[in-house]
């Protein structure tokens, strides 16, 4: 079993992430903005890290490059419906593990 943490700022996307993957028997934290992640991911061990790119405020690349720079190497999948090329070459430069589509 996992522990997961799924970051977007959707509600539905959030709900329906947590819930697949609690019914594949892993654990899921949800959180809804990336500064609350960071908080999280420094507070608590993760095994890994689902983030929406997009979001108000702190974006998921700024979340990935923050976590990064303190050292928090867990595996990160960035998720966009709103991607392209440049996005995803920044996040794998950063260390993302994947970038896909958004699941909404």
């Amino acid at each position: 079993m996992a522990h997961l943490l799924i970051v977007d700022d959707d509600a539905n996307t959030l709900a329906s992430l947590a819930r697949a993957f609690r019914l594949a028997g892993h654990e899921a934290t949800v959180c809804d903005n990336a500064g609350r992640a960071l908080d999280l991911l420094k507070s608590q061990p993760f095994d890994m890290m689902l983030s929406d790119v997009v979001m108000p405020g702190k974006d998921g690349l700024a979340l990935l490059e923050e976590l990064r720079g303190a050292g928090i190497a867990l595996p990160v999948v960035m998720i966009s419906g709103q991607a392209n090329t440049e996005m995803a070459v920044r996040a794998t430069r950063l260390g993302a593990e994947s970038v896909g589509p958004d699941l909404k």
